[in-house]
């Protein structure tokens, strides 16, 4: 809502956040971070006036807080001080009106162990300042790390967010799933619609939106091979009578709980009351032969691009 080319008007911001929750049953993880959008207009000023108006919405949310990313050079920096100055700047944004129920360093600096890392979250944990202590774009070696040195220090890594959809299938096989199940992590599952490649509504790269215009999978000679999936995706939604959207918000949630797997919650971004509808109240369930069509499909067709430019 804030990180885009034309934010949209905060009222009408704040009413797709209440109808988020009313959706939810009252119970809704919101998902934001200290650098999206420019400084004087960020996920935390959103939420602060958000909390203001609706104070009584507070006990309903868990907020997970992206920071400790040096915006100077764009770099992730894990030392105490660091982070606990990115945590201080997302409180004072806040105001008091919601305490960050969970912060997460939005990426792993190279230049601390897990171990350092985590003692230093787990200092900011124990000081009052976040309720809780989640990691970000991290592989298996690290959750496992970072998971084993929480619990010796007598608290534990509350979730782990990390980009999953039928386009993006990776951490099904590249240990993180496993180590999240393993320790008992949630994920949370970012991008669960490709970034929009899944909704069917981006055919070429002129209609991709924001950052996506310069991802590798949405440029030409990539997006018209990436598009095969979405085809497989679009008949099983016309048979289903729903958004090919919906079948991959679908696909993300089949995976929670199941086959080892630890529960999954996917973050679909959404800036209208009608999407946030879309993506919840109207959300299908899928079948075993409609994941059999869709796994076959994400098998046979080798998505071209990397998740991000290098």
């Amino acid at each position: 809502m804030t990180w885009t080319d034309k934010p949209i008007p905060i009222d009408e911001a704040m009413a797709v956040m209440k109808r988020s929750i009313e959706v939810s049953g009252g119970s809704v993880a919101w998902n934001g971070g200290e650098f999206y959008g420019p400084p004087e207009h960020n996920s935390l000023h959103l939420l602060k006036a958000y909390f203001t108006k609706y104070p009584e919405d507070a006990s309903k949310v868990v907020l997970c807080i992206k920071g400790g990313i040096d915006l100077k050079v764009f770099a992730p920096n894990g030392s105490y001080e660091f982070l606990s100055s990115s945590v201080d700047k997302c409180n004072e944004l806040l105001g008091g009106v919601k305490k960050i129920d969970q912060f997460e360093p939005a990426r792993r600096d190279p230049n601390h162990t897990s171990q350092q890392i985590i003692e230093n979250l787990a200092r900011i944990e124990k000081e009052g300042k976040i309720g809780g202590i989640s990691l970000s774009e991290v592989d298996e070696k690290t959750i496992r790390e970072a998971a084993k040195a929480a619990e010796d220090l007598g608290t534990k890594v509350s979730s782990v967010e990390v980009e999953f959809s039928m386009a993006s299938p990776d951490i099904l096989y590249n240990g993180v799933a496993k180590a999240c199940a393993d320790f008992n992590i949630p994920i949370y599952a970012y991008s669960p619609i490709g970034r929009g490649l899944l909704s069917g509504k981006i055919k070429s790269n002129a209609d991709a939106k924001g950052m996506a215009k310069h991802f590798p999978r949405f440029q030409d000679g990539n997006i018209e091979e990436n598009l095969k999936l979405v085809a497989e995706v679009e008949k099983l939604a016309e048979k289903k009578r729903c958004t090919p959207a919906q079948i991959a918000i679908a696909w993300v949630k089949y995976h929670s709980n199941r086959n080892g797997l630890p529960t999954i919650i996917p973050i679909p971004g959404a800036s209208s009351v009608r999407r946030v509808e879309e993506n919840l109240i109207n959300s299908i369930t899928l079948t075993d032969d409609d994941m059999k069509h869709l796994n076959e499909a994400v098998e046979k067709v080798e998505i071209k691009g990397g998740r991000y430019p290098e």
